[in-house]
């Protein structure tokens, strides 16, 4: 298969930290995930055989561009992900109450996008698929909500970050004024950070640290959303190149905001009820 040459660079115009893996098809094991050895959590490749059943290759050089800036986006942010504290209660509990405020927005932000797609076929394929997703993740916050309780805590015990709000409210402008197929950049970057690699190993640390039954939220998206790349592969396939930009964009947008919320967190702990 034939792909076209380009430069991965980040939305300031800053080339990726390391060398990008550009213009070529990622191997399987090239996704992106997380473990922890001691207390660093570093990327992980992922295995190809569980890959090769769980994520199938994108087949046009629009998806594997799509594809590599995710990667890549989400190389630049595994330092921040590596230095949270997931272990320590609060952070973590922080982290959880963060996530049901950003997660809360799925639905909609998934309904504002599938109702903005033309009524073509294209428009159509769309609006089905977004509208599939959006059922797909019904009630994900809830989780969220009974981590907190087994915890010991709740989701009224923490302010919504600054940088929470930073991470979700400008999907809903690019969906407006932009284009709704721009939000498949933020939702590929949660998909992958989430399914890709070895989930089992952070499973693994937040259950010896806060116990087996307060991980329900991270167990569903490391072990049973998986199928969701796949999917948002399979859109990207038919998208036009200014759309793939959009994505690309938004892909690395998502992995700065999610940076920073991380790195509020870990920075500025504070509780405070409302």
């Amino acid at each position: 298969m034939m792909t076209t040459e380009f430069d991965v660079v980040d939305p300031n115009g800053h080339a990726n930290r390391s060398t990008p893996t550009c213009g070529r098809m990622r191997a399987l094991s090239e996704f992106v995930g997380y473990t922890r050895k001691g207390n660093t959590m570093t990327t992980l490749e992922i295995e190809t055989t569980t890959a090769s059943t769980r994520h199938a290759a994108p087949y046009s050089s629009a998806a594997v561009r799509v594809r590599d800036a995710v990667l890549d986006a989400l190389d630049w942010m595994s330092p921040h992900v590596n230095e949270f504290p997931w272990a320590e209660r609060s952070a973590y509990c922080d982290w959880l109450a963060q996530t049901y405020h950003y997660v809360h927005h799925s639905t909609r932000l998934l309904a504002a996008a599938a109702a903005r797609f033309p009524t073509n076929e294209r428009g159509d394929a769309l609006h089905h698929r977004f509208a599939a997703h959006m059922r797909e993740e019904q009630k994900h916050e809830r989780l969220c909500i009974h981590d907190l309780r087994v915890l010991g805590s709740s989701v009224a015990e923490f302010r919504e970050r600054p940088a929470t709000r930073m991470f979700y409210e400008p999907q809903y402008f690019k969906i407006e004024h932009r284009d709704p197929t721009a939000l498949l950049g933020y939702i590929l970057v949660l998909e992958v950070l989430g399914a890709a690699g070895d989930g089992r190993t952070l499973m693994a640390t937040l259950a010896e640290a806060h116990g087996e039954n307060s991980l329900s939220f991270v167990k569903l998206h490391c072990e049973e959303d998986a199928d969701h790349i796949e999917k948002g592969f399979a859109i990207v396939e038919g998208c036009t190149a200014e759309q793939i930009e959009l994505i690309e964009e938004n892909a690395w947008q998502t992995a700065h905001a999610y940076a920073a919320m991380l790195r509020e967190i870990r920075e500025q702990k504070w509780r405070l009820a409302r």
